[in-house]
């Protein structure tokens, strides 16, 4: 069963594409929950500018690696405080 231990750790190897260190460490992660098979990743990055682009690869690579976990089809990922947020959290949740 998988744990939010087990996905933070698989986060650790997802890179700012900007600064290259993982996400985990710049704090963009603020929590992972699980439910059963189910995964929510809560991120924020620290400007509501970041550049969308950018953004939108880290939060596609922190769904990749959270997958990796759990398998495809079963983790959200929510980005909160991003002027694309919702474009981006829906071009998630498409896949």
């Amino acid at each position: 069963m998988p744990t939010a231990d087990l996905v933070l750790a698989e986060l650790e190897h997802v890179y700012d594409p900007e600064v290259d260190e993982p996400v985990t460490e710049m704090g963009f992660i603020r929590e992972v929950e699980v439910a059963g098979s189910d995964v929510v990743v809560h991120m924020q990055l620290p400007q509501y500018f970041c550049a969308p682009n950018f953004t939108y690869l880290m939060v596609d690579d922190v769904r990749r690696a959270a997958e990796k976990v759990v398998g495809p089809g079963h983790v959200r990922i929510n980005l909160d405080g991003h002027f694309e947020a919702d474009k981006i959290n829906a071009a998630m949740s498409e896949g």
